[in-house]
């Protein structure tokens, strides 16, 4: 199962014990875990689409190019508007 698979399949669990009439508490804290799991999800979601359209992330070197620490591994943000 994909990440979004699995997100879509944590929403649509929220959804169904939200939308009753009265919550037990097995509900509400059901309600609360699942908030944290997506939370949680989305940012992998996330490189897992970056990693899609520019493959692995690359290293953010030191300012000069002679010195050999590495300062940060990252990944290029998602473009902005319709691409």
């Amino acid at each position: 199962m994909s990440t979004f698979d699995r997100i879509l399949q944590l929403e649509d669990e929220y959804v169904r014990r939200s939308s009753t009439a009265e919550w037990s508490d097995e509900d509400r804290w059901r309600c609360i875990e699942i908030r944290r799991t997506v939370d949680g999800l989305w940012p992998k979601r996330r490189a897992e689409i970056v990693f899609e359209k520019y493959g692995p992330g690359r290293m953010i070197s030191a300012p000069d190019p002679r010195s050999q620490r590495q300062i940060a591994r990252g990944i290029p943000p998602l473009p902005s508007g319709g691409d």
